[in-house]
């Protein structure tokens, strides 16, 4: 929030992370969807990833818990063509960080304990 093209870096990576759960949970069954949902904040609004269902349906309540339960941390389940940038220090693959709404997402590499920008410029070193 804040930044002048915020509404639409967060709508595509909403978009982003739908594909993601398609891929980790498969397709919607009926009575359930994905989609995103806009919020109120005290600066502004900020936008989230929901998956509304049908509580008749069996089928789509439990992708909805599993969809809530399960969600992924990280872009590592995403598809090896989006993904897949390495470390510049040890070529290991990077893990990359899943914050919603926040461009650049940053990387982390789990050999070198480095967060690293989007453009892969180390920006932290990670503690633990």
């Amino acid at each position: 929030m804040g930044d002048p093209d915020y509404r639409e870096k967060a709508l595509a990576e909403c978009r982003r992370f739908i594909q993601l759960l398609r891929l980790k949970f498969g397709p919607e069954p009926r009575g359930a969807w994905l989609t995103t949902k806009w919020f109120p904040h005290d600066f502004g609004e900020y936008v989230e990833v929901v998956c509304y269902f049908t509580p008749e349906l069996e089928a789509s309540v439990e992708y909805a818990r599993r969809c809530e339960a399960e969600t992924p941390a990280t872009w590592a389940e995403e598809p090896a063509s989006t993904a897949g940038k390495t470390c510049p220090q040890c070529g290991q693959v990077l893990q990359v960080l899943l914050f919603l709404g926040i461009t650049p997402d940053g990387y982390v590499c789990s050999t070198c304990h480095v967060y690293l920008s989007d453009d892969l410029h180390p920006l932290a070193h990670v503690i633990g």
